[in-house]
């Protein structure tokens, strides 16, 4: 733990208090975020100054563009509830399906576009051109028959076969995911289950825990307080970790039950169709109320729900408009190594033969010019002497050297290649060592073209994450100043109700409970530590029959919250006002949450600010290891430990996979300001 830096003023509270700031934290974390909207909102409440400035700042901008009473051309206007079906079908606006289709191909434009996208391989166009020159009978050695043209349609109508069974799966998994199942709200006030291809825009949809969600939608509210909900992004990012979404406040108070949706009716005004992820502005009319909407409201198609019951949301996205189709790029034909080196090898041979039929052609010019008498009789070339044109009859030589020499390329080659793939690919369909036990899924192929990739692998990115460790984490070492606890190789008996920690460690339990280190440094310190884990976190108490569940973005904090629950500090869950209840040796301790600054790749860490029970606001922060120690006071005397913790770290991380997390904090001592005489 240490303490962190700021070159922070002194600033004024609503209350006439002035903040002393002695050992200073983050400068953008810094209560002056909190106390800004006292001074410019009128009417400001409690709840408004748990959210971040910039937050409010970003509802104010999106309130003013979309209060206006004039609808630009880059901004959509959609309906939903009641005014959904009272618009006239002439003038009611329409949106595309939200059926969608990956397939390269339709039962009409297979045969063109597959033909053309055949003879265009190098091999066949080859083949293809040899084949023409056959035709000619002066030059060719088949009497003019294309005797190539038959085994190379073989060849053509193999692949073109294969092709259409491939795009075939792929119909088929379009047909699955436009025909899954989706509850719609009805007029009639209840749900009832419909095909995605039938959704529409503007309808009110419950998307229920580990389904997918069908189209883009605006979050309304979930079965978890504040409306939160946890998704999973890894078909668009490739991130496991859960991610957080927030219904607005207002959305969450107008819909307490199913009842409610009957009478939630409206308008969205929102940004038109784009490709932009993490990017979303909008806002949400009900009668004379606006709500302004943002990318945390936001459930994308191709994310799916997690540890959240379920949610209630508005489509306003369909099919090829959303987020996830309008960043996928259509099918394309895929080229592997082999197909590459193939490709590569032909051109060397047609080199290789254009070369050596030049070369016979020039000999066999001089071979006539010697020896007139046989010209007839070679090649089987008509001449006359005299008459020939000397140019024209070494083009004829030149190619009929050419087609002589056809052979050098294996026309089986290509067909042998193809079988083989598509046999392999079948093979590899039935493999029971792919078989994944947790989905009861097999392995599916969509592109045999490319099997000979599998288990190459050229380059590996770690971003030092759950990449190589499958996000499996465990709380294993502590350090707290001079004092380490844990290590790697220790084992922790089975503790009930304690996940995600491997912490063994009874010298720790001895400053936490040893009565003669009641009052100490060490103990407040181990403490400290441990109120830290309880409280700086996004976590969130689900309430269920089968007892509480702790729903977290990421394991990291699972494995932290987990610890402090070990150390005897365990937190209990979230007040109406949004304070955090941690239970401290039987006692439940109120803890007020003032600020939340979330994790994100720029910022590489996550604070929170909290009043603590003597009324000092404290700044609590953890992130990377670079990130923190950047941050440490000048004058910190926790400097040198950490610098001597980080090196004995790098040795250990030698030979143990280590995730090392750096938490520490900053104190506010809050007096009253003095009155001017």
């Amino acid at each position: 733990m240490s303490e962190t830096k700021d070159n922070m003023n002194d600033s004024l509270l609503p209350s006439a208090e002035v903040i002393n700031i002695s050992e200073t934290g983050e400068k953008e974390l810094l209560v002056p975020k909190i106390q800004e909207e006292y001074k410019n909102i009128p009417g400001a409440t409690t709840d408004d100054v748990t959210e971040a400035p910039s937050r409010r700042e970003r509802d104010r901008k999106t309130l003013r563009r979309y209060s206006q009473n004039d609808i630009s051309s880059e901004v959509r206007e959609l309906k939903f509830g009641s005014l959904q079906n009272e618009e006239p079908p002439k003038t009611r606006i329409t949106f595309v399906t939200n059926a969608v289709s990956t397939a390269k191909y339709t039962m009409v434009t297979f045969f063109p576009k597959n033909l053309l996208e055949q003879v265009t391989k190098l091999a066949n166009t080859y083949f293809l051109l040899l084949s023409i020159l056959q035709c000619v009978p002066s030059i060719s050695i088949t009497n003019g028959k294309p005797t190539i043209l038959m085994p190379l349609s073989i060849v053509i109508l193999v692949s073109m076969v294969k092709d259409f069974i491939e795009d075939r799966k792929r119909q088929k998994s379009d047909d699955q995911e436009n025909n899954s199942k989706v509850l719609i709200l009805q007029t009639s006030g209840e749900f009832q289950a419909k095909r995605w291809r039938d959704l529409k825009v503007g309808d009110i949809v419950r998307v229920n825990r580990n389904s997918f969600f069908p189209a883009d939608l605006v979050l309304i509210n979930s079965s978890v307080s504040k409306g939160i909900c946890y998704v999973e992004t890894k078909n668009l990012d490739g991130e496991t970790n859960l991610k957080y979404k927030m219904a607005h406040r207002d959305t969450v108070a107008m819909i307490k039950s199913e009842e409610d949706l009957t009478r939630f009716t409206g308008t969205i005004l929102c940004e038109k169709p784009n490709s932009a992820l993490y990017n979303f502005e909008g806002a949400l009319k009900v009668g004379d109320n606006i709500i302004p909407l943002s990318a945390e409201q936001l459930l994308l198609r191709g994310s799916s729900l997690r540890n959240t019951e379920y949610v209630y949301g508005i489509v306003i996205y369909t099919g090829a408009e959303s987020k996830i189709q309008m960043n996928s790029s259509k099918a394309k034909g895929k080229c592997s190594i082999i197909e590459a080196l193939t490709h590569r090898q032909i051109i060397l041979i047609f080199m290789f033969q254009l070369t050596a039929s030049a070369i016979c052609a020039i000999s066999a010019m001089f071979w006539i010019a010697v020896h007139p008498e046989f010209a007839r009789g070679y090649l089987e070339i008509n001449y006359s002497e005299g008459k020939e044109n000397s140019w024209w009859l070494l083009l004829k030589l030149f190619s009929s050297w050419l087609l002589m020499t056809v052979q050098v390329v294996p026309l089986s080659l290509l067909i042998t290649l193809e079988v083989v793939r598509y046999v392999q690919a079948m093979f590899i369909s039935w493999d029971a060592e792919m078989f994944d036990e947790e989905t009861q899924i097999f392995p599916s192929v969509q592109a045999s073209n490319l099997n000979e990739e599998l288990g190459m692998v050229n380059y590996i990115f770690s971003d030092k994450t759950g990449t190589l460790t499958c996000n499996i984490m465990e709380f294993k070492m502590l350090a707290v100043g001079k004092m380490r606890f844990g290590s790697f190789d220790s084992k922790m008996d089975n503790v009930p109700g304690i996940t995600n920690v491997n912490f063994a460690s009874p010298e720790i339990f001895e400053y936490l409970r040893d009565p003669k280190y009641e009052g100490t440094k060490k103990r407040a310190k181990v403490q400290r530590m441990a109120l830290f884990l309880a409280l700086c976190h996004t976590i969130v108490i689900e309430e269920t029959k089968e007892g509480n569940i702790w729903n977290s973005a990421s394991p990291d904090e699972l494995a932290l919250v987990n610890a402090a629950k070990l150390l005897g500090y365990e937190f209990v869950g979230r007040d109406s006002e949004g304070a955090i209840l941690i239970s401290e040796e039987g006692k439940t301790v109120k803890y007020p949450l003032l600020n939340v600054l979330e994790f994100n790749s720029t910022r590489k860490r996550m604070s929170v600010i909290v009043r603590m029970p003597d009324n000092k606001i404290m700044l609590f922060c953890k992130g990377a290891d670079n990130m923190i120690y950047d941050r440490l006071h000048d004058s910190s005397k926790y400097r040198k430990e950490v610098e001597e913790f980080m090196l004995d770290l790098s040795l250990i991380h030698i030979s143990e996979p280590t995730r090392p997390l750096y938490i520490s904090y900053a104190v506010f001592c809050l007096k009253k300001k003095k009155k001017k005489k």
